[in-house]
């Protein structure tokens, strides 16, 4: 009996004590949308120590993707791409110092590392383009009392080669050669693709001709590819056609990339019709001409930068107007400014909120009648 009675209460408190005991904890998963903001808070800030600001740029947008209103994430966005933008610009400005002295290996790898900051910077796009080619020629400008002898011993370190500067730049030795006169000096590594070398047949030709003094069939002993139409396009640069001078000069461009004469035809040809359309006052056709003009070009970069702040302000006279026709319930007419409003400045935010907004107020309106 004794037995039993112990057994009962050892039983008894087993269930008493299993009864009373707390559950199992159940370990919570933290919420990985919840974790991933401060992970890359975290990242944003330590590239931006590093100085690696594209990538910081990057950890950034994504904490503002999850939490759209922090403060943080979106000053710190406007900071490095305003950062980013400063420092496309700084390393565009010393690769055209590079390539105004011919460093050309230098002023490639200062306009790409703009690209890399700026991937839209207009202007390094376009000498890496167009301008980075190795130059045919170089530029020599005449000196008083100047010899093609004297230039070749200079320039070559041979004065043999006088025959050569006779021969690229059509000139009569028993001419006198004019003080300031610019002369195309051809590099002898890497002569134009517009104006393949001479062969070894037509040098020895040369080299007869001048030391025969037959200087007139020198100067006119080469006929050179791509003169007809670079003579077509200066003739019609004259006759004001640009549109179609710049189709030949394009044409010039596809194979000779660094023919320099083609460029500068592109870049006056573009020059003024900029300035046709700006005489027009369509300030829209006038930039973009003038965007395709080098930037060392005349007074292009003023130009453009008066044109980008009369665009801006045509902008906001539309997007007032678009305002004043919405307050005197003219709907069509305010959706009309605002489509204006956008066309100058495409990214107005008011302009297309306010759009959309209208747009859909009159759609329902439509349904309404």
């Amino acid at each position: 009996m004794r037995g039993f009675l112990r057994y009962s209460t050892s039983l008894l408190l087993t269930l008493i004590l299993v009864g009373c005991a707390a559950p199992p904890l159940i370990r919570k998963e933290p919420d990985p949308f919840q974790v991933f903001p401060q992970k890359y808070r975290m990242l944003a800030t330590e590239w931006e120590r590093k100085g690696e600001f594209r990538k910081a740029l990057f950890s950034w947008r994504v904490v503002i993707s999850f939490i759209p209103n922090d403060m943080e994430a979106s000053e710190k966005i406007k900071a490095l791409q305003e950062q980013m933008r400063n420092e496309a610009d700084r390393h565009f400005s010393v690769g055209l110092d590079h390539f105004q002295k011919h460093s050309i290996q230098s002023a490639r790898k200062e306009f790409l590392i703009a690209l890399a900051y700026n991937p839209d910077h207009e202007q390094a796009l376009k000498y890496l383009k167009y301008q980075l080619t190795e130059p045919d020629y170089i530029s020599y400008q005449a000196n008083e009392g100047d010899t093609l002898r004297r230039i070749a011993e200079e320039v070559y370190h041979d004065p043999e080669k006088e025959f050569l500067i006779a021969y690229f730049n059509d000139l009569d030795i028993r001419n006198t050669l004019k003080s300031g006169k610019m002369l195309k000096l051809p590099m002898l590594e890497a002569l134009s693709t517009s104006r393949p070398p001479p062969s070894e047949e037509m040098l020895s030709k040369a080299r007869a001709l001048f030391k025969a003094r037959e200087y007139q069939a020198l100067s006119t002993s080469r006929p050179p590819p791509c003169e007809e139409r670079l003579s077509k396009a200066r003739k019609l640069f004259k006759a004001r056609e640009y549109q179609k001078a710049l189709a030949i000069v394009k044409r010039i461009l596809e194979c000779a990339p660094s023919n320099r004469e083609a460029i500068d035809l592109r870049n006056a040809s573009y020059y003024e019709l900029g300035t046709v359309y700006l005489g027009q006052k369509d300030c829209l056709k006038s930039l973009k001409m003038f965007k395709n003009v080098d930037i060392t070009f005349r007074d292009v970069s003023e130009r453009m930068g008066y044109l980008k702040k009369q665009i801006k302000d045509l902008a906001e006279i539309h997007y007032k107007k678009g305002v004043t026709y919405f307050l005197a319930e003219n709907l069509e007419k305010s959706a009309e400014e605002w489509e204006k409003t956008l066309e100058f400045d495409p990214k107005h935010t008011k302009a297309k909120r306010d759009l959309e907004k209208t747009l859909h107020l009159l759609d329902k309106l439509r349904k309404i009648q």
